[in-house]
């Protein structure tokens, strides 16, 4: 969960009432239902990519999933921006944040497929 995201928790569960305790576990559930789409994503991602991907568990700070894609000898650097409903970056890049509706694949910074569910990546 992004530090604005905490920041959010926090000020909503003041302005409603909530006690220190509960904001603290409303932001611990918050990070557990993250983690475990994370690893739905994580692993849909990998059975698209086939057994030579190795990819993080967790988007890095700007929302990409993140890792390497192994094709023969060559490793190639592959990233996944998710769409914006599924991002949880702290911070957005100017020209490659998230797609309103799209899954953006980059290999070695390239942009090479998008869809709109993560189904219809094609096999990379």
């Amino acid at each position: 969960m992004s530090f604005p995201k905490v920041m959010k928790a926090i000020v909503s569960g003041q302005a409603r009432g909530l006690t220190r305790e509960e904001i603290t576990q409303k932001v611990y559930d918050q990070i557990e239902t993250e983690r475990k789409s994370n690893a739905g994503v994580v692993a849909q991602l990998r059975e698209a990519f086939g057994p030579d991907a190795r990819l993080n568990d967790d988007p890095d700070g700007y929302g990409y999933f993140y890792g390497t894609l192994r094709r023969g000898d060559v490793v190639h650097r592959l990233n996944v921006m998710p769409p914006l409903p599924h991002w949880t970056g702290a911070a957005r890049l100017d020209e490659y944040g998230p797609h309103e509706t799209d899954w953006v694949v980059y290999l070695n910074g390239d942009e090479i497929a998008r869809a709109s569910r993560l189904a219809l990546l094609p096999q990379i």
